[in-house]
């Protein structure tokens, strides 16, 4: 699963050039495919969108680790958290709409579990990556955020979408109360006045004591899931199509080892490999540590040389 991170001039100059080499690039009804580029056709899509100042974030999950029985564990600790702390002062339409998200998720599939937990997962490192980098070099384009995700169907928003788009701000508060996003002194986050608030008292139970917090409200009030044929969108696809290749190991080299460039750099491989399991596993196996240690270095600076 991959997301990428655009400016608005960025975007605007990478739509222009990507719309000159799309003529070249296969199709399938009239869409751009990512598991129909060979190494040589998503590198020049990679090149555009490194012009373009464009950045990557991928979470990988590894079936392997992700059992039936450990998904099942994870789903039903979820499950109980969401109505935990529910009591006869809440609204009872509050109650009732909480319940009914709970015996949704109880009914998902595997599947889309996993996925929501990755997306939340991939949603969160995006908050955490941009909101520093473009402090530090465009800060005004902090100042609102826009989403554009790929729908599953063309009939309109499914099920899942509809309780995913109701349950991201949750999760993500949750998440980012025990792992707060940081705001680094030098970087200009004036942008942001109206995303940072106190923090409330029925959350201070569940911070790690930090007495700010993001107002995930407006960073999230412009999701869009899209059927329609976007340039982003199809980067995206041909981005993650060529790393899910490259660690299933029907890539070449050649194919995977400027995507790097387009990623922050950090500690650890820039892949971010989840797992329900949490950390009790080892999950870097011999089939694709090689390819992981390309994702080690190349990477941009979060902060301006």
């Amino acid at each position: 699963m991959a997301a990428l991170v655009f400016s608005g001039s960025g975007f605007g100059w990478f739509s222009r050039e990507y719309a000159k080499l799309r003529r070249r690039l296969p199709k399938n009804n009239g869409e751009v495919k990512g598991r129909l580029l060979n190494e040589s056709q998503s590198r020049r899509v990679v090149d555009l969108l490194r012009r373009s100042g464009a950045l990557l974030e991928v979470v990988a999950t590894d079936a392997a680790y992700n059992s039936p029985q450990e998904v099942e564990r994870h789903r039903s600790l979820q499950a109980s958290a969401m109505t935990a702390h529910l009591t006869p002062s809440h609204q009872p339409s509050l109650v009732s709409e909480v319940w009914s998200m709970r015996q949704e998720l109880e009914g998902m599939s595997p599947q889309l579990y996993v996925q929501s937990v990755s997306m939340t997962e991939l949603i969160y490192n995006v908050l955490y990556h941009a909101d520093i980098f473009y402090a530090f070099r465009e800060p005004s384009e902090l100042g609102r955020y826009s989403w554009i995700i790929d729908a599953k169907g063309r009939d309109g928003t499914t099920d899942w979408e509809h309780w995913w788009s109701r349950m991201v701000r949750p999760m993500l508060q949750s998440k980012s109360l025990r792992q707060p996003f940081p705001r680094v002194e030098e970087g200009d986050y004036s942008y942001q006045v109206h995303m940072r608030m106190g923090l409330p008292e029925h959350l201070r139970p569940f911070s790690n004591g930090n007495d700010n917090c993001f107002d995930l409200r407006p960073i999230l009030e412009d999701v869009d899931f899209s059927s329609e044929t976007q340039a982003g969108l199809e980067a995206v696809d041909i981005l993650a199509n060529a790393v899910r290749r490259s660690l299933s190991g029907n890539y070449q080299r050649y194919g995977w080892i400027e995507i790097p460039r387009l990623m922050i750099h950090r500690n650890d491989h820039y892949i971010r490999l989840f797992t329900v399991a949490g950390a009790n596993v080892d999950i870097e196996l011999p089939e694709y540590a090689d390819v992981l240690n390309d994702f080690r270095a190349g990477g941009r600076s979060l902060f301006p040389s």
